[in-house]
């Protein structure tokens, strides 16, 4: 007396829309973590701290002129 119904596996419920979006999230979470060590890295440090005040100086620029 087995009247169990076979339910269908995970990948047959998710739709179109739900693989996007988990695609997207996966995306995102190693764009984020690789944008983090980018950052963390100390000897990639030197190149970033030259262009801290970068966006101050276009500014002084464009009043020079």
């Amino acid at each position: 007396m087995n009247d169990a119904v076979a339910q269908p596996g995970v990948y047959q419920l998710m739709t179109a829309t739900d693989w996007f979006g988990l695609g997207l999230s996966i995306l995102l979470f190693v764009l984020v973590i690789v944008v983090y060590v980018y950052v963390i890295v100390p000897r990639w440090g030197g190149k970033l701290e030259n262009k801290k005040y970068m966006i101050f100086d276009r500014d002084l620029q464009k009043q020079d002129k």
